[in-house]
């Protein structure tokens, strides 16, 4: 008799294929399994299931212009790390600010400390009571260029305040010969005054619009 009599075909055709909810009930070390509901896939190593490598958690792209690039996280067992990677560029000339903040929290709960360069100028400083940890700034750059920022954020599920690490540059007036950039480089660590697991990220325009196109990628990273 054929195994396929005693096995559903799903079984047979997609094994490790399931749901956060229906999890092998005695897995095995070294099982690995994908989650349709979450789009993550995991390994077990003999007492918990992690998460396997730097998997995308979210991503969002603008179709037009908005103020906002927001994910929302799906069930992640065992989380670590997440890695933000944005580019956006503003809907008008004028250079605006470019904030981050966690689970739709806009009160100034956000502690910011900041070097940035400016073709020769170098600046640092520290703002406190903020609605949101500063990443950069952009604007409507002539060469269509946008402004792109590298953001980690470790131990997102702990019970302590969230530190942020970002890194970027906004282009600007860049002209390739012209002996000067125009360029701003933003190193910035900042703290969300919260003890709640991050559950979304958002990504906010201090005032007007970002170009359609504008987006962002999280990724997630593992214990393990």
């Amino acid at each position: 008799m054929p195994i396929s009599s005693f096995l559903a075909p799903s079984a047979i055709a997609k094994p490790g294929v399931c749901t956060s909810s229906t999890r092998p009930a005695s897995p095995y070390e070294g099982q690995v399994i994908y989650e349709t509901d979450t789009n993550l896939a995991y390994f077990y190593d003999g007492a918990a299931w992690q998460l396997l490598g730097q998997q995308i958690a979210g991503r969002d792209q603008l179709a037009s212009a908005g103020s906002t690039l927001s994910v929302t996280l799906p069930s992640i067992t065992n989380g670590y790390n997440l890695h933000i990677v944005t580019s956006v560029q503003h809907a008008t000339g004028t250079s605006i600010d470019v904030a981050l903040q966690f689970n739709s929290d806009t009160g100034t709960n956000y502690d910011r400390q900041y070097f940035i360069a400016y073709d020769a100028t170098m600046a640092s400083g520290v703002a406190n009571n903020q609605a949101g940890v500063l990443i950069g700034t952009c604007g409507n750059n002539s060469a269509n260029r946008m402004a792109s920022y590298v953001v980690d954020v470790p131990n997102f599920q702990a019970a302590y305040h969230k530190t942020v690490v970002s890194n970027g540059l906004d282009p600007r007036n860049m002209t390739a010969g012209s002996g000067t950039s125009s360029a701003l480089w933003l190193s910035i660590g900042g703290v969300w005054r919260n003890t709640a697991a991050i559950t979304s990220v958002q990504i906010k325009a201090a005032s007007g619009n970002f170009v359609a196109g504008s987006r962002m990628t999280v990724y997630v990273e593992g214990l393990g």
